[in-house]
């Protein structure tokens, strides 16, 4: 029987399989172990395209995953540690290099960072002043090497804690005061420019406000798009529809429905002027530049976020859509304008959806990290066999 050059194997085919399966594969032989658990390895197959893309879901249920392609397999619970369980909600706080970052607790108490895809894991206490109504932050500090959380809001002011130490810093209340606050959970450019869309009270209009996890500062503010020049038809008079929004939005605060990052991108999602009850998907395509704004599609309804594109496809989006007070998971088809039930077996069975993100597949782990199993049980410490940064 004809084998493999051994080269091929390495190079073209173990990094663009998943990582529970390279996991396994690391039992074929001491090379194969050598191989995949070095760094190199490691970033590359994290940060590669090929890369698997897991589903994660937060419901009253607990945590939920799947690959989201190929989307045959089914949505599995997530494995969590038990002393996490017990009537805990999780929030989703972020997601970097194919970690996931929760908040656990009635109050976010404790943080716990893990590894969807292998399973390990290390909590970060959280300080007694921290309170569920903050606003989060989660990336990677490139310069120290290290994992960040940022917290915020404008009574307890600005608190960062690293992964290294798991220590809580107060960083001041500077420019935190006028501010009423819109999306809480950062949308992370770059893996260390935390940005909120906050509505600001004192200018009476909407901000894009960033954090800069490495510096640990305020930068710049980034511009939005001029998306209220669509309210002007070809006349140039005001069309009939934008003046109804405009005097049924109370100061413009709903111009501006939502800010993520899609696909890579800075996006923000903004009232249509000319759809009723739609809105309009912006993406930034170099950040900072105003001009560089650009338009993609526009959605019939404002109750839909989108997370990601379909792999290879800039015409499919997988969208969080809000049907009958509850939140479903489906595929938009930006041609047809119409959506799709996503082909994931069971999403729509899991009780109470509340968050839905969408990670990379990583063999990444964190130093001193614990393993949990399926069943929920905590194995030791993580070896030095493992991906860690």
């Amino acid at each position: 029987m004809a084998m493999l050059p051994l080269e091929l194997i390495l190079e073209e085919i173990l990094p663009k399989l998943p990582a529970k399966s390279l996991l396994r594969f690391k039992c074929v032989s001491k090379h194969f172990q050598i191989v995949i658990s070095s760094p190199n390895f490691i970033l590359h197959h994290s940060l590669g395209s090929a890369t698997s893309r897991l589903l994660i879901t937060s419901t009253r249920s607990g945590l939920h995953y799947c690959d989201l392609e190929p989307p045959e397999n089914p949505l599995i619970p997530l494995p969590i540690p038990e002393f996490f369980k017990p009537g805990l909600y999780c929030q989703i706080i972020g997601c970097c290099n194919g970690l996931l970052l929760l908040g656990c607790g009635n109050n976010n108490t404790n943080f716990l960072l893990m590894n969807p895809s292998t399973g390990f894991y290390t909590v970060i206490p959280g300080g007694n002043e921290l309170v569920c109504y903050c606003n989060y932050g989660f990336g990677y500090d490139a310069i120290n090497d290290d994992y960040k959380i940022v917290i915020f809001d404008g009574y307890n002011g600005l608190h960062v804690a690293n992964l290294k130490d798991k220590l809580w810093r107060y960083l001041g209340d500077d420019d935190l005061f006028d501010v009423a606050y819109g999306n809480r959970v950062a949308a992370v450019f770059d893996n260390h420019l935390c940005h909120w869309l906050v509505w600001c009270e004192l200018q009476n209009k909407h901000r894009i406000i960033c954090f800069h996890l490495c510096f640990e500062i305020w930068t710049t503010e980034v511009p939005l798009p001029d998306f209220k020049d669509n309210a002007a038809d070809n006349s140039g008079t005001t069309s009939h529809f934008a003046n109804l929004l405009v005097e049924n939005c109370r100061d413009g605060r709903n111009d501006v429905t939502a800010l993520h990052v899609l696909d890579g991108f800075l996006s923000v999602l903004t009232q249509s002027k000319t759809v009723d009850n739609g809105y309009d998907v912006w993406v930034m395509k170099e950040y900072g530049i105003k001009e560089s704004w650009v338009k993609l599609f526009g959605f019939s309804d404002s109750h839909s976020t989108p997370l990601a594109f379909g792999r290879g496809s800039s015409s499919k989006v997988l969208c969080k859509v809000r049907v009958s007070g509850k939140y479903r998971v489906k595929w938009y088809n930006v041609r047809e304008k119409q959506y799709n039930n996503a082909e994931i077996y069971d999403v729509h069975g899991v009780e109470h959806l509340y968050q839905v993100c969408v990670v990379n597949g990583s063999l990444l782990t964190v130093p001193g990290g614990k393993r949990i199993r399926d069943n929920g049980r905590v194995d030791s410490e993580s070896g030095d066999n493992q991906g860690q940064l």
